[in-house]
């Protein structure tokens, strides 16, 4: 049909926003899920897909964070 799939566009909001952690702690660490929302804004076409994470809030063992997936001319997907 030519849309992404949502499961797979969650999947890519995970990875970015788990790596805008990953990048503050030291080596080994891991950032598992614990929860997690999508809003789909509008459909993402097949071809190429940006993914922003960022860290809202860090805890000594939880942290907070927020992405976004727009397509190359910025426009907001999810």
């Amino acid at each position: 049909m030519g849309n992404v799939q949502g499961g797979l566009l969650t999947a890519m909001l995970d990875m970015a926003m788990a790596f805008s952690v990953i990048c503050a702690l030291e080596p080994g660490h891991v950032v598992p899920s614990l929860e997690i929302h999508t809003s789909y804004i509008a459909p993402a076409r097949q071809g190429r897909i940006l993914a922003f994470g960022r860290p809202v809030r860090r805890g000594r063992n939880i942290a907070f964070m927020e992405g976004r997936l727009t397509d190359p001319e910025g426009k907001l997907l999810a």
